[in-house]
């Protein structure tokens, strides 16, 4: 299942949390090992495109995380392929990062002026 089939899905489950997960890419759809992961709270009220938008949010978040990991060496995949482990935190990595994205941020984009 993919897309707004999940969040219909999750929804109809009557769930109180979904999320959004960054695989590694095998030949199955979403079958790879996880490297980040990321819950995200379903509210009363929500609907399938409320949900996807706030899930989307945190993957756009996510997602350029797991890639730097994957740069920076940090992310170690098992002999077999199936697990994978990652050091987010050694070294204080996962301060040094996002202290670097504030940085391009305001280096990048100028605030927004109504």
């Amino acid at each position: 299942m993919v897309g707004s089939k999940v969040h219909a899905s999750v929804l109809a489950s009557g769930a109180k949390y979904s999320g959004c997960t960054v695989h590694l890419v095998t030949n199955n759809v979403d079958q790879g090992p996880a490297i980040l992961k990321k819950k995200v709270p379903v509210r009363q009220g929500d609907t399938v495109e409320t949900l996807e938008k706030r899930i989307l949010t945190q993957e756009h978040l996510i997602y350029p995380k797991a890639v730097q990991l994957l740069v920076d060496g940090r992310v170690i995949v098992s002999n077999t392929g199936t697990q994978c482990f990652v050091d987010q935190f050694s070294d204080n990595w996962d301060i040094n990062w996002w202290e670097r994205q504030y940085a391009y941020v305001e280096q990048h984009y100028e605030p927004d002026i109504d």
